[in-house]
C-alpha cells in the first residue's frame, strides 16, 4: 500500500460524506481554473504529508483506463487522483484517490443487477461478495487495504444483516492509526443497474 504518511483525522473521516465530481466541480474559466490548480499544488506540496496519487487499478486487467491529477476547490484544495475504467460487461469503477494527512478511495461502481440482486431484490450478502471480487483489479499493494474494508463491512453486516448507510466503520486493529470504511449508497439506476458508493481511508498519522 502506497502509504508513505497520509491519513485523515478520526473526527473528518466519522463525517465524510462521498466526494465525487458534485464536491469537486472544475472552474470552468480557464484563468481561475490554473490559479486554482496552482493554489492546490503549493497547499498539497507545502501542507500534506502522503505522496501524490498514482494509478490503483491495473491497466491489463481493465478497459479504458484513464488517471488524471486534478484539484479540489474550496478555501484549501489540494491535489488528487481521479482514475477510471471500464470492467466488462457495462460495469465501470470511477475511483478518488484523495487525502492531505490521509490516505483512502472514494469509490463508485455501476454493477449490473447480477451482481446485486437475488430473486430480483437487492441482495446485500451477493453485493459484499461482489465488492471482494473487484479486489482483482486493484494493484497488489492496496488491494489488502481494499479488502481489509470490505472485511470490515462484512463483519458488521453479519452482526446487524444490513449495510448501514453513512456511518463509519473501523477495522479491526487500526485503533493508533484508524481505517475507516463509509457506504454512501446502494440505488438502482432507470436501466436496471446499481450505482453503489463507497469510501475507505486510512489516517491520521
Amino acid at each position: 500500500m502506497k502509504i508513505l504518511s497520509f491519513l485523515i483525522p478520526i473526527f473528518f473521516l466519522c463525517a465524510h460524506t462521498s466526494v465525487f465530481a458534485k464536491d469537486y466541480v472544475q472552474p470552468t474559466n480557464a484563468k481561475n481554473s490554473h490559479s486554482q490548480y496552482a493554489k492546490a499544488k503549493h497547499n498539497f506540496e507545502t501542507e500534506c504529508v502522503r505522496g501524490l496519487a498514482q494509478p490503483i487499478l491495473l491497466k491489463n486487467k481493465v478497459q479504458n483506463h484513464h488517471f488524471q491529477i486534478k484539484n479540489t476547490t474550496g478555501e484549501f484544495p489540494i491535489l488528487y487522483g481521479l482514475e477510471t475504467a471500464q470492467l466488462g460487461n457495462g460495469q465501470s469503477i470511477r475511483l478518488e484517490n484523495i487525502g492531505c494527512e490521509s490516505y483512502g478511495f472514494d469509490i463508485q461502481l455501476i454493477l449490473n443487477a447480477s451482481s446485486v440482486e437475488k430473486d430480483q431484490k437487492v441482495c446485500q450478502s451477493c453485493l459484499i461478495q461482489s465488492l471482494r471480487k473487484i479486489s482483482i483489479y486493484f494493484q497488489k499493494e492496496d488491494q489488502q487495504f481494499y479488502l481489509d474494508g470490505i472485511k470490515t463491512l462484512e463483519q458488521e453486516y453479519k452482526k446487524t444483516k444490513k449495510i448501514i448507510m453513512n456511518r463509519g466503520l473501523q477495522v479491526q486493529g487500526t485503533k493508533e492509526i484508524p481505517q475507516i470504511i463509509i457506504f454512501n449508497e446502494v440505488s438502482k439506476q432507470k436501466n436496471g443497474q446499481y450505482s453503489i458508493r463507497f469510501s475507505n481511508s486510512v489516517g491520521p498519522l
